[in-house]
């Protein structure tokens, strides 16, 4: 058995695969084996992988039969997974070589089915190396992604669900999926899988590990290096794939909470929690994606696209025209958005915060 199984979904990362599981391979925890999870690529990224890592005992090459998310190809990737713990890593990012070796005798210390690490590093540079790990410390932010008060070492979280979920409705636990390893024996047992929405589906994988972990632990740090984009999202097709696939999730995520929640006792007699997850996560939905997609599309385009019209067709059948004239009327004047996600992949962001940081330092 391995100590850690990284899975890694894949899907046209061929500018990044190799240095990417090159990193992973080079931890200095080294019963690690690696699972690479191909999303149907249309470019050589697969073969790129059978290149260098078909011989490599420690890596395993899955394809997926069709294109089916990253969300299906991490449920793939557990499904495979040998290590006694998981993690996950995306294809384009890095991790520092002692990532794993921190986080995974932080969870043998606490016998923590999870174990939660509280900051990333953040690229400051436009033309970031193909490679992230080439970055100097100069170049990168340490970010603490936890609001609220930070912590200084190992912290072992209470195990009442509602102070848990107090947290996590405060941002107090972020809900990055890289930024957590988590005991296998523990996923499998309580099926916790991704569900099948192109987004917060690992917002909510990770709201089931906290509901149902039974020792869930926070460590600080920040180990895992983040590549952002740093072009500026434009008006046109991309944001129109963006507000169908948001409200796509919208329609689907009341349902993956509800089955996420189950077998939790708390919220199975406090269906009033359930819904403020629920209204939490739809409005999250709403002012980081929705809205801004709106305002970049613009009033007359949207009433024209045929792929919104489609999408209410499909989800309303015969209210259909009802559902979409109420969702036009309310978002057909959208102005002076502050486009969080956009703002969040430009690196002169995390530049500014830095050197703010530094100087009230």
């Amino acid at each position: 058995m391995f100590d850690v199984s990284v899975i890694v979904p894949m899907y046209n990362a061929k500018k990044y695969i190799v240095d990417c599981i090159n990193g992973l391979l080079n931890q200095s925890l080294e019963n690690i084996e690696v699972i690479i999870v191909n999303d149907c690529s249309t470019d050589d990224s697969m073969e790129l992988c059978k290149k260098h890592f078909a011989d490599n005992k420690r890596v395993q090459l899955l394809d997926q039969p069709r294109n089916m998310g990253p969300g299906a190809a991490r449920n793939a990737g557990i499904r495979a997974a040998r290590g006694e713990y998981i993690a996950f890593a995306d294809s384009d990012d890095a991790v520092r070589p002692d990532a794993y070796k921190a986080m995974y005798d932080a969870a043998k210390e606490a016998d923590a089915d999870v174990i939660h690490v509280t900051g990333a590093l953040i690229q400051t540079v436009d033309d970031a190396p193909d490679n992230l790990g080439l970055l100097t410390d100069d170049e990168l932010y340490r970010v603490t992604l936890d609001e609220g008060d930070r912590i200084d070492k190992l912290t072992i979280l209470s195990d009442d669900v509602e102070v848990r979920l107090k947290e996590w409705l405060m941002h107090h636990i972020h809900w990055s999926l890289w930024n957590n390893l988590y005991r296998r024996s523990f996923i499998v047992d309580n099926n916790l899988l991704f569900g099948d929405t192109k987004m917060a589906e690992d917002q909510i994988f990770c709201l089931g590990c906290l509901l149902k972990a039974g020792k869930y632990a926070k460590l600080p740090g920040e180990w895992y290096l983040y590549r952002i984009g740093g072009a500026s999202l434009t008006r046109g097709q991309k944001q129109v794939k963006t507000l169908i696939n948001a409200l796509t999730t919208q329609m689907k995520i009341t349902k993956l909470i509800d089955d996420t929640v189950k077998g939790v006792p708390y919220l199975e007699s406090n269906k009033g929690k359930t819904d403020e997850i629920k209204t939490y996560v739809l409005n999250l939905l709403e002012t980081s994606y929705i809205l801004p997609a709106c305002e970049k599309i613009g009033a007359k385009e949207l009433y024209e696209c045929q792929e919104l019209k489609e999408l209410f067709e499909d989800r309303f059948g015969n209210l259909a025209d009802f559902a979409l004239f109420e969702f036009l009327h309310s978002h057909d004047n959208v102005k002076d958005v502050v486009d969080v996600n956009e703002l969040l992949n430009t690196p002169s962001f995390w530049k500014s915060r830095k050197e703010a940081e530094e100087k009230g330092a």
